[in-house]
């Protein structure tokens, strides 16, 4: 046991470095915690949803943290939280990881189905009941932005498909590929009836990204700005493939 050194003595050395130990693995997540919510202070300080708004390949809107829904990310299409969409930089930090391509940065709000596993799980949170109030990276193709109460994307059969033309001008420039979903007058986007001979599509991908568009708002008025949500197009704009 070595000189000097007690039973009594070494149970508190055994004790004492257990709770050192956890301390500073307490310390490492609050840190992050702390690093999280400055980020986010700062931006709205700055009336900004996130880092890099202008650039159209960090841009996730310029709507101010929209919300979403979670899909499982196995693929089952099972929702299994709501959240806010913070950022989508590729190198903007989640739990000390750089988030990468193809993900947004989310705060977990509900957890629809709080048994389900995350697709990057740390060693305090493994599940959605735990990421409640956490900030979590997940796969952009499983974010359902909300839109006119139904926050839901159009189905994917090959004749909901379509693409936006540029609708400006003569030429037929390709914008954006989406999904059609309705040309119902009463149909919102943005909170306002698409009217005649206008189509609401969900934008899949965006081509073009400073192309105007048709019905802008005072806070969204490029095509890039729609990128995951809906939009409202000219029909005769709107081509199915």
């Amino acid at each position: 046991m070595g000189r000097g050194m007690s039973m009594t003595k070494l149970s508190f050395f055994q004790v004492n470095s257990k709770c050192m130990a956890e301390m500073k693995e307490k310390q490492v997540s609050l840190q992050r915690k702390v690093d999280d919510l400055q980020a986010v202070i700062e931006h709205l300080k700055r009336g900004e949803p996130e880092v890099g708004e202008n650039s159209a390949a960090r841009s996730v809107t310029n709507r101010a943290h929209p919300k979403c829904l979670l899909l499982d990310y196995n693929g089952t299409g099972e929702i299994v939280a709501e959240a806010l969409v913070m950022s989508s930089d590729p190198q903007d930090f989640v739990n000390g990881i750089p988030l990468g391509p193809n993900s947004y940065k989310v705060l977990v709000e509900n957890a629809i189905k709080p048994d389900a596993f995350l697709c990057r799980p740390t060693t305090n949170i493994l599940n959605m009941e735990q990421a409640v109030g956490e900030m979590l990276a997940w796969p952009d193709d499983n974010c359902i932005f909300h839109e006119d109460n139904a926050p839901k994307s159009p189905n994917t059969a090959s004749a909901n498909k379509c693409i936006l033309l540029n609708w400006r001008g003569n030429e037929e420039v390709v914008v954006a590929e989406g999904r059609w979903q309705s040309k119902e007058l009463d149909a919102l986007v943005n909170g306002l009836p698409i009217g005649p001979n206008v189509v609401k599509v969900f934008v899949d991908v965006v081509l073009k990204p400073e192309t105007f568009l048709w019905k802008p708002t005072t806070k969204i008025s490029i095509i890039k700005d729609c990128l995951k949500t809906f939009v409202a197009w000219p029909e005769d704009k709107v081509v199915m493939v």
